[in-house]
């Protein structure tokens, strides 16, 4: 999954460079607008390609299904606004931060261009789509609860999965997809030809006995990705399905390999950055501390017991968004939307994340990283070990500030809730990498700035 973003990002990267130095080309080879136009150098190519990407991430238009027509004229809309803001963006940063003339001229152009090829790849050809490597047309071999999930998340707009129909042994299915083809294993190899299957999800409780090993590894030699429903769940959702892994699993999967490298590189970067956080920080440390004393008594910070690294437990920092006495009656609880016990300067910090700042002197003391689960208090993780499998497991890497559970998953309030982000934690710990870590911190941002998941 963040391979496929991040080779996304590239392309798009790639081809607004591109773009740029075309348009720069054209107009130094038919010597127009400015006789004495100084060459590119990699600062403003690196600038222009990393402003454009930004401008269409945040425009929401990476992970839309590009290939309906019915949202061509929202995808127009979101295009031309993120080239629009990327123009003033550029000149601004070219102006200030690079310290070059910029060329409104060159930019415009440059942006249209990349706006138009844009256009002609994923909205006016919608039937790219349909050619291999764009939309794969999948196929569940299986029946029951978990095929039928399977088959709701190939139907989902943000994938490039066309689900094709069920193919099984046993008749009395508990629900069938509307124009699903549902025949017996002899089949398999036919159905695979006449509809161009690119992958076989595997949804069969007992292999040994039910797998047709001789058809699947005929299809395999032909091209066909043979996946589990474990794995092709974990690629798509981002997450992994627990009730459906055994203990073996996490012991002989490729996963979960996170090494004493890996760990170097990280806190390195988590060191420099918590340093250059708290430098540009600190000037709105003393306002936040005046707002904090000014509607309600008590200390400016608040500390806490949370779970660590290897489940032992360290003193987070934060600034007091709730009142003195918030727990005195109830004791701990998680924190519930429109919480009464949370002040009015508590509810804004809380929304802006303002209130962790003081979690970047706990990165830089080794207590936690920048990525990475949230620390949580040790009664909810008592209580928690003792609900769901694999809960112990999240504390195989440091805390985050920020995480991918937290991105891809709202506040969570209840054992449900808690369920649900271990399997994105647990994802992030298989999938421990540079990449993982970069998409990470990309979707943190969009989070902070449209205020969302904060409580």
């Amino acid at each position: 999954m963040a391979s496929v973003f991040i080779a996304v990002v590239g392309a798009d990267f790639l081809l607004a460079v591109l773009a740029l130095l075309g348009v720069h080309g054209l107009i130094v080879a038919f010597a127009v607008y400015i006789d004495d136009l100084p060459s590119l150098d990699p600062s403003q190519l690196a600038l222009f390609g990393i402003v454009l990407v930004f401008a269409k991430y945040f425009a929401r238009l990476y992970g839309c299904n590009h290939g309906k027509i019915i949202e061509c004229k929202e995808a127009f809309l979101r295009l031309v606004s993120a080239t629009t803001v990327s123009f003033f963006l550029i000149f601004v940063l070219e102006s200030f931060a690079l310290d070059h003339s910029p060329y409104p001229l060159i930019i415009g152009l440059s942006l249209v261009i990349f706006c138009l090829i844009q256009l002609a790849l994923f909205y006016r050809f919608p039937l790219l789509y349909n050619l291999s490597g764009f939309c794969q047309n999948t196929l569940i071999l299986g029946s029951g609860p978990m095929a039928e999930n399977v088959a709701t998340i190939m139907a989902r707009d943000d994938n490039l999965y066309k689900f094709c129909g069920f193919v099984h042994q046993n008749e009395d299915l508990l629900s069938v997809h509307n124009g699903s083809k549902t025949t017996v294993f002899e089949l398999l190899h036919e159905i695979v030809q006449e509809n161009d299957i690119k992958k076989i999800v595997v949804v069969l409780k007992e292999r040994r006995e039910n797998l047709p090993v001789r058809d699947l590894f005929s299809c395999k030699l032909r091209g066909v990705d043979v996946i589990d429903a474990v794995t092709f769940y974990e690629q798509v959702t981002g997450k992994l399905l627990l009730e459906h892994i055994q203990p073996g699993w996490f012991v002989f999967n490729k996963g979960f390999i996170v090494n004493r490298v890996m760990f170097i590189k990280q806190r390195i970067v988590d060191v420099l950055a918590s340093v250059l956080g708290i430098i540009l920080s600190l000037p709105l440390f003393p306002l936040i501390a005046l707002a904090i004393k000014l509607e309600s008594k008590g200390p400016v910070l608040y500390r806490q017991t949370r779970v660590g690294f290897k489940e032992e437990h360290f003193q987070i920092f934060k600034f007091r968004t709730m009142r003195e006495d918030a727990e005195q009656e109830t004791g701990a609880i998680w924190a519930r939307e429109d919480d009464n016990r949370v002040t009015r300067v508590g509810g804004f910090l809380r929304k802006t994340r303002l209130d962790e700042m003081p979690q970047l002197f706990n990165i830089l003391k080794g207590d936690m990283s920048f990525v990475g689960p949230r620390p949580e208090r040790p009664e909810f993780v008592e209580h928690l070990n003792e609900k769901i499998p694999f809960y112990s497991r999240r504390h195989a890497v440091r805390p985050g500030l920020t995480g991918w559970a937290q991105v891809m998953y709202s506040y969570g309030a209840s054992d449900e809730d808690a369920l649900e982000k271990l399997r994105y934690d647990l994802y992030f710990i298989k999938n421990f990498s540079l990449s993982l870590l970069a998409l990470t911190i990309l979707k943190t941002v969009k989070v902070v700035l449209f205020g969302k998941g904060g409580r």
